[in-house]
This record gives structure tokens, sequence and C-alpha cells, in this order.
């Protein structure tokens, strides 16, 4: 592997590990925040890891994109690598220790994706949006607006399939974009505010654009 992808392993682990230490200092609520680990050549597998950077002591939860099967686009979670709940409840620490492991190991096969060299030509184009009032479970007098909203992703050739945020502000956002080697497809990442608790916090969701 040579110099810049270890470095660039090395700056996605810190950007890990810090998630987790700032844990500690979150208050009860917190943004979910989507890491791309990379791209697995051999196994045509884009791996990427959710955060949850609040207090509940998740772990974070990895996915991947399986590029050569027959629905590349569909976003699927892993379950194997994670401890069991006996040894998370006894003992954390190892339980922790063992994930950091495996994850590291994943990580060695990967290569970094490439930001997509135009990111203004992807769009988002809501088909349908819903929209009723809630009461908020903290002060039941202050009522928010939750939005149910339907979309799609494009750029000038490729589009993703229909995908669905619930979100309590008008605006879905595009936080990252990335190409894929030897392949005619884009992933981008799209963001909105999708926790409504304390001040708001953000969600951001992984999508596959293809031809």
């Amino acid at each position: 592997m040579s110099k810049k992808i270890n470095y660039y392993f090395q700056i996605i682990w810190i950007t890990i590990l810090f998630s987790f230490s700032i844990q500690s200092y979150a208050t009860l609520g917190g943004p979910e925040e989507i890491t791309v680990l990379g791209y697995d050549q051999k196994d045509q597998k884009i791996y990427l890891l959710r955060h949850y950077v609040d207090e509940s002591g998740r772990l974070p939860q990895l996915y991947y994109f399986q590029l050569n099967s027959k629905t590349p686009n569909k976003l699927i979670t892993v379950s194997s690598i994670y401890p069991s709940k006996k040894l998370m409840q006894h003992d954390f620490v190892q339980a922790e220790k063992k994930f950091d492991n495996t994850l590291k190991a994943i990580g060695a096969h990967l290569k970094p994706l490439t930001p997509y060299k135009a990111p203004h030509t992807v769009k988002i184009l809501p088909h349908s949006v819903s929209i009723k009032k809630m009461p908020s479970t903290e002060d039941p007098s202050f009522i928010y607006t939750q939005r149910n909203t339907v979309y799609t992703v494009q750029s000038i050739q490729l589009k993703s399939q229909k995908q669905t945020a619930v979100h309590y502000d008008e605006q879905l956002s595009i936080s990252q974009s990335y190409t894929i080697p030897q392949h005619n497809k884009i992933l981008v990442i799209v963001k909105y505010d999708g926790i409504p608790i304390e001040t708001g916090y953000s969600i951001e969701d992984p999508v596959l654009l293809l031809p």
C-alpha cells in the first residue's frame, strides 16, 4: 500500500477515534455523520461508517454498497463484525478494541475515493413533500414542523433511486460527493436536519447514482 493511502487511512482513523472521544462531552443528542472509508477493488465494495455523535455509547455502524450485484445502490448493513451484547455489557473497552481492530483490517484493503470534480452539477430533486405539525417531546407547548420528503439525486447522466428523508427544516443538501474507480457511478452524502431534540441535529445518508 502506498504512503499516500496509508496517510489517508491514518487521517480517517483519527477522525473515527475523535468521534468516540467527543461522545463523553456531548449533550444527550447529537448528529449522525457519514465517513466514506473507501473502495475494495477485489470485492467491488464501497465501505462507509455512520457515527452516532451523542451519549448513546453506540459503536459506529458499518455499511457497504456491493457494486457488482444486481442492486448496487442497495445499502447493506454489516452486523458480523460487532461484539456480542454480553461482551458489550461486561467489558465495553474490550468490545470497542475488538471492533477497532476488525475495522482497521478492513480499512487496510481499501482505496480512497476521489471527490467529484463537478459537485455543482449534482442536484437534489424533491418529488413529494408531506408536512405535519408535531409537539416537542421535551416541551409539548412547542410545535415543530415535520417534513417527509421523497426525492432523487441527479447529475447530468446519473441518478439515484427514490429516497426518503424525515426532516425538520426545509433544506436537503449534499455534503460530500465522490467518483468510483472504473465505475460510471457517483456516491453522494445527503445531509438534513433529521433529529428534532434539543436544538436539532443533522443526519447524513449515503446515496449512489447510477446510469
